[in-house]
């Protein structure tokens, strides 16, 4: 997802969408890169709304339709 600090692993299934939320979360690697923290302790939540990204399903009427993110 574009601009995801870690990959979205809350997601919806409908009859037409695939829905995959996105958190407010950035990352700082370095420390974790330095052995300084774990990869968690990197983490950081934005105030920021959680983006909810829509994905038209192959089998629905919207299947040609670009994603909305």
């Amino acid at each position: 997802m574009p601009g995801a600090a870690i990959t979205p692993h809350d997601f919806a299934l409908t009859p037409n969408y695939y829905l995959f939320f996105e958190n407010a979360f950035s990352l700082d690697i370095l420390p974790y890169l330095l052995g300084k923290k774990a990869p968690a302790d990197c983490l950081t939540l934005n105030p920021r709304a959680t983006k909810v990204h829509l994905i038209p399903r192959p089998s629905c009427d919207h299947a040609n339709t670009a994603p909305y993110f």
